[in-house]
């Protein structure tokens, strides 16, 4: 399955240091400084849908003062895909919600937009490629809709988010 990791670019140049994504980090959002916001450690966290990639790496920009956003592209063996259980947590999810889409994982990606993995991605046992945005004025223009779900996203693309998808310069890993 094809999924999308957006970060800033001072973690893409470690992660292209280390050929690898990697599952143990320091964290941008912990229970200690974002409540119940958090990201739950010994996961890579990943999405579906590429402008929300680019939405929260663009989230992160101020963290580190990065002036260009990341977006990886990985093919990820869907036996190694997990809900993103924090996400479904903090949008408190209901049971009656989750079993509407026939389970945690399909709610996930289709309502949220959102999974995880709990392994390390390698670029050597992978299939990656990313690309390189400048954070310009006009990065705003590809996070319409941000907070909709999947098939509402890919559904009401605009102009902008169309061109960017359809003119995306990817590198090969």
């Amino acid at each position: 399955m094809i999924l999308y990791h957006g970060t800033t670019e001072h973690r893409a140049r470690l992660i292209l240091r280390d050929n690898c994504i990697k599952k143990d980090i320091e964290r941008y959002f912990t229970e200690e400084y974002n409540g119940d916001g958090y990201s739950t450690q010994g996961y890579i966290y990943l999405t579906n849908e590429i402008t929300f990639a680019v939405y929260f790496a663009n989230c992160h920009k101020f963290v580190d003062k990065s002036t260009n956003i990341y977006v990886f592209k990985i093919d990820v063996p869907p036996q190694l895909i997990e809900p993103d259980y924090d996400e479904l947590r903090y949008q408190s999810a209901t049971d009656e919600e989750i079993n509407s889409y026939g389970g945690p994982l399909k709610c996930s990606l289709l309502e949220y937009k959102a999974c995880r993995v709990k392994t390390d991605i390698n670029f050597d046992r992978f299939s990656v490629q990313y690309c390189v945005l400048p954070i310009t004025d006009t990065i705003g223009n590809l996070l319409d809709n941000a907070g909709c779900n999947y098939k509402y996203v890919v559904t009401h693309y605009t102009k902008a988010q169309r061109d960017f998808i359809n003119n995306i310069n990817w590198i090969n890993l």
